[in-house]
């Protein structure tokens, strides 16, 4: 079995990852700089540009425990991380997500 890895790795590693999506600027949003991401701006959207509720709901989590060091992840879907902190993702809040692309 794998020991976990350090903290200071997860840490590098999250550091190398961080990336905006969406347009949105990591550390700001239209509310103020202190506030962290736009998370209506930075989570998943549908075709008709309807804000995915789970993936809000991920992004806000992240901005509430730490405001302007909320950064996303490249990853798909998103995962919303404070560095050196959690990191969130719409699975926290909706278990049994599934990517409305493959619905059919």
């Amino acid at each position: 079995m794998l020991a976990p890895a350090s903290h200071a790795v997860r840490a590098a590693v999250a550091a190398l990852l961080f990336i905006c999506v969406g347009g949105a600027r990591c550390g700001a949003s239209s509310n103020g700089p202190d506030e962290g991401l736009d998370c209506d701006q930075a989570a998943l959207h549908t075709e008709d540009g309807v804000v995915d509720a789970c993936d809000r709901q991920a992004c806000q989590a992240c901005v509430d425990e730490c405001g302007s060091g909320c950064a996303v992840l490249e990853s798909y879907p998103p995962q919303y991380a404070c560095q050196e902190q959690h990191t969130y993702t719409l699975y926290d809040f909706c278990p049994g997500w599934q990517n409305p692309g493959d619905a059919g």
